[in-house]
């Protein structure tokens, strides 16, 4: 009688359908090629097949995706799918919004996506950050993650872009002029012109001050970052780490288009966290299994060149005067403000000619990388010295400051003093010893 009480209670709940629900993460998938009020020739050709193959990396990785192109992805219809997101996620699941298309700089400053309703006459249809943000933070999941393929501002312009890319997903408006204000304060690796707060992983297509790509990929036309953002989350698994994919993803991007995109993750408190996951350490209910132990590869001063490890409390680098660009035999120099932990400050330079240079310490000295808690240093250290760049192109500078002597001394030992070419970084094997605590902060800037 017990069993048959049972099945019967079993039945009446399958037929009711009050069995709960498997978890199901959640994505909303952007992409829009077409903008039929924007002036003639703002139309792209890679959006939809990049929000496709999102989509399918996102459906593999197990997530239940709502896709929208081009008319499909007006304002109120983006607004409202994630509207419709806010009453069907739940706590313990996780949710990535995408977006493939033009990004533009608004008459107020202010960053905004360009859905497929967007006007040429108006900034009504504009999807601006602030409108973003609060619609992600009000889907009720257990991780939020915002992924980018468009650009903010036109920094290098077409003049900066890589010889292969044959469209820039920045929109400029005619009546626009605003955006040379904020470029002067965009050169280095911060998401915040678009980010509203840590509660959200943004990875984003490139820096503030850079244009994001497409070109043809197999002759499929594709966003560049994109296309190696999919193909390394085809490899992924819930283990994968998020500065694993940054990594790779911005060093693909950045050797692909000459260093003239680098694709950002922020904030960098993420970064050693699994991907899609949010910043607490949510036991995933369907974990996957347990992988066999693999042998921890050995660093590299690829790795050092295209990890993440921002902090502006306690490393930042800004160049002196702060430009988006200079002219050739322009002097300049570089400013580092050194937070409540000192070490050993290093700076790595993609020069115009291509190639990788140790940029400081002049010489390889140690003692002179040797810096103090809460102090600000200029660079090139001396009086009345200061740097200049002898041939146009697109110069991309990294600062790393260890916090660990044998890290820093790794490095300057393994570089070559006539330079490298990026992509042979990998061959460069960095440190030995045990990776200590170390920051980074990236300037990316033109030369006319």
């Amino acid at each position: 009688m017990k069993r048959n009480a049972l099945s019967l209670s079993l039945l009446t709940l399958l037929l009711s359908g009050s069995l709960p629900k498997a978890r199901a993460d959640k994505a909303l998938v952007v992409g829009v090629n077409e903008y039929p009020k924007l002036s003639q020739g703002s139309n792209l050709e890679g959006c939809v097949n990049d929000a496709h193959n999102v989509a399918k990396s996102l459906t593999a990785l197990g997530f239940e995706v709502t896709t929208l192109v081009n008319e499909e992805a007006a304002k109120s219809a983006m607004l409202g799918a994630l509207a419709k997101l806010k009453s069907s996620v739940r706590p313990n699941e996780r949710f990535v919004f995408y977006f493939a298309g033009h990004g533009v700089v608004g008459t107020d400053g202010s960053s905004a996506l360009l859905p497929g309703d967007a006007s040429e006459k108006t900034e009504s249809s504009d999807l601006t950050r602030d409108e973003l943000y609060n619609a992600i933070m009000a889907v009720p999941a257990r991780s939020r993650t915002v992924m980018l393929d468009s650009c903010f501002s036109g920094g290098l312009s077409r003049k900066g872009l890589g010889h292969k890319v044959k469209k820039s997903r920045f929109y400029r408006r005619a009546k626009t002029s605003n955006e040379r204000r904020i470029l002067e304060t965009t050169s280095g690796d911060s998401n915040d012109h678009i980010s509203g707060g840590t509660e959200i992983v943004y990875f984003t297509a490139s820096l503030a001050n850079q244009t994001s790509g497409e070109d043809d990929f197999d002759s499929v036309r594709g966003g560049v970052f994109t296309h190696f953002l999919t193909a390394r989350l085809q490899k992924a698994s819930k283990a994968t780490l998020w500065n694993e994919v940054q990594k790779d993803v911005t060093g693909e991007v950045a050797d692909y288009m000459e260093q003239t995109q680098t694709p950002k993750l922020s904030p960098s408190e993420y970064s050693a966290r699994p991907i899609f996951e949010g910043r607490k350490n949510v036991p995933d209910p369907q974990p996957d299994p347990k992988p066999d132990p693999k042998p921890t590869p050995k660093r590299t001063v690829w790795d050092d060149f295209n990890e993440d490890h921002t902090d502006a409390a306690a490393f930042t680098l800004k160049m002196t005067p702060d430009k988006n660009s200079v002219k050739v035999k322009q002097t300049f120099g570089f400013e580092a403000k050194v937070g409540a932990q000192g070490g050993w400050l290093l700076l790595l330079e993609k020069d115009t000619d291509g190639k990788v240079y140790l940029l400081f310490p002049n010489g390889g000295s140690l003692d002179a990388a040797r810096v103090s808690a809460n102090t600000t240093v200029l660079l090139p250290a001396g009086s009345g010295r200061s740097y200049a760049a002898d041939t146009p192109g697109t110069e991309r500078v990294k600062a790393l400051l260890f916090t660990d002597e044998a890290n820093a001394a790794a490095l300057v030992k393994a570089f070559p003093a006539d330079g490298v070419e990026p992509r042979k970084l990998r061959r460069i094997i960095e440190i030995e010893s045990a990776r200590q605590a170390f920051y980074t902060f990236g300037l990316t800037f033109g030369v006319e």
